[in-house]
């Protein structure tokens, strides 16, 4: 097992004795959108020059400096140990956990136009319905899909635009007509 997971599972039975694990996914949710976008941060979090308080308070910072108690004893054990270079996969890697174990799925639908948030609600509740738990869902507007939609959710992927049926189209012909062409 990797060291980011056995970390993150640490934190998540850490946090859930502590009756934290909700606002620890936030925070983890919060951090992560931060690593994402902005780079020099994790730059300095993994940079050995850089004093283990002063990356302190920058996850502080990132987290409008009210972390939780839990959040904050963790990353001194993270620094403590020196995984700060673990601390992205980390965080990812507790969100996983948290949403396999709170039943959450997540899932996007792309479309060519923007969709109502009616339609939106009735596709969650649907699949809330078939499923069970609950879906984090969110609608992306793409017009190189020309039409149609493409559906995404955990590891399942459905794509009925129109774009990749034509691109379906043209390869059958291409195909069919091997010996014309």
């Amino acid at each position: 097992m990797s060291v980011a997971k056995r970390y993150a599972k640490a934190l998540y039975l850490y946090a859930t004795e502590n009756g934290a694990e909700d606002a620890v996914y936030e925070e983890a949710l919060r951090l992560d959108h931060t690593f994402a976008n902005v780079h020099d941060v994790l730059k300095v979090i993994t940079n050995p020059q850089v004093k283990t308080d002063r990356k302190k308070q920058l996850i502080a910072s990132i987290l409008d400096n009210h972390p939780t108690s839990t959040l904050q004893r963790f990353v001194g054990l993270v620094f403590l140990h020196r995984r700060e270079a673990h601390m992205r996969l980390i965080m990812l890697m507790y969100i996983d956990l948290y949403r396999e174990k709170k039943n959450i799925h997540v899932g996007r639908i792309t479309t060519a136009v923007p969709m109502s948030d009616k339609i939106v609600q009735r596709i969650r509740h649907e699949f809330e319905k078939q499923q069970g738990g609950i879906v984090d869902f969110s609608n992306r507007v793409n017009p190189d899909i020309e039409g149609g939609f493409i559906f995404e959710i955990n590891s399942l992927r459905l794509d009925a635009s129109v774009r990749n049926q034509m691109q379906r189209i043209k390869k059958q012909f291409i195909e069919k007509n091997k010996r014309i062409v």
